[in-house]
């Protein structure tokens, strides 16, 4: 009996001597921690290796679409700038909703120029439908080659008064505020301006600005060029020298009129030529 004891407390000490059933059961073990690891890895997003199924069984080849789409940084064709940002509620049945306001102008720079607000639940979209509704509004300001206003101008929208006036060369913009915004945006080199109501309210002073330069009646050399052949267009075209002669020849073949007559009571006819003075 002590011998049996001592061979199984050596078989026991060497890890050689063990069972190969034993042995198995370890390799399980340890492949079966692997692919719950890779598992775990697929569904994380992790990336799948070369030649490996996916779950739907298709098989990952590796490839990947590397067509890179032609984007052009192409610069806008009008120039964005927020005047205000405020939070507007609006008051229902169900009780209060809150909204985003922006006050934006837009222009190119080149003459053209429009004031716009946009409402949205985020900035983003407000600022969104802001361009848009700008964009809606676009119109073309009175300016001169030298690139000022051609003559003094006021402007009134709600509480807020705006007078515009130009300025010699080289002075630059000299005005604060929206109405700064305006005009810079719409290409003005040269001009002075000045708020003279007193409220601060920036839509309104921008809507002024606007309601201001409408009010010039001034058309530019360059759009004067463009309007005459318009003009020449709407003018009847020439006659011709046949279309002369069919018409002279026309009014010689009418027939002259006969003079009236009338009866008298001796029953005599008497011719009576119609008087050419009535």
């Amino acid at each position: 009996m002590a011998e049996e004891t001592k061979t199984t407390k050596t078989a026991d000490k060497h890890p050689s001597t063990r069972s190969t059933s034993t042995v198995k059961q370890a390799s399980t073990t340890k492949s079966e921690i692997n692919e719950k690891k890779e598992v775990v890895q697929r569904s994380s997003g992790a990336p799948r290796r070369r030649g490996e199924r996916a779950q739907g069984g298709r098989r990952f080849s590796g490839r990947r679409n590397n067509k890179r789409r032609n984007v052009r940084n192409e610069t806008p064709e009008y120039e964005q700038k927020i005047l205000d940002i405020a939070r507007v509620t609006r008051v229902t049945a169900g009780g209060r909703r809150f909204n985003f306001r922006i006050t934006m102008v837009i222009g190119n720079r080149n003459g053209k120029v429009g004031v716009a607000t946009g409402r949205g639940k985020d900035v983003a979209v407000a600022i969104d439908k802001a361009a848009r509704n700008a964009k809606k509004v676009l119109f073309t300001v009175p300016m001169t080659p030298q690139g000022t206003l051609p003559y003094s101008t006021n402007g009134k929208h709600s509480s807020a008064r705006v007078m515009l006036q130009p300025s010699r060369t080289g002075r630059g913009i000299i005005a604060g505020g929206p109405v700064r915004v305006v005009c810079e945006l719409a290409g003005y080199k040269d001009l002075s301006a000045k708020i003279i109501g007193r409220t601060t309210n920036k839509l309104n002073n921008a809507r002024a600005t606007v309601v201001a330069l409408k009010a010039i009646h001034y058309q530019s050399p360059h759009t004067a060029d463009k309007e005459q052949p318009k003009a020449a267009q709407d003018k009847p075209p020439a006659r011709t020298v046949k279309q002369k002669d069919d018409d002279t020849t026309k009014e010689k073949a009418k027939p002259a009129k006969r003079p009236r007559t009338r009866t008298t009571s001796t029953s005599k006819t008497k011719t009576v030529k119609k008087d050419t003075a009535k």
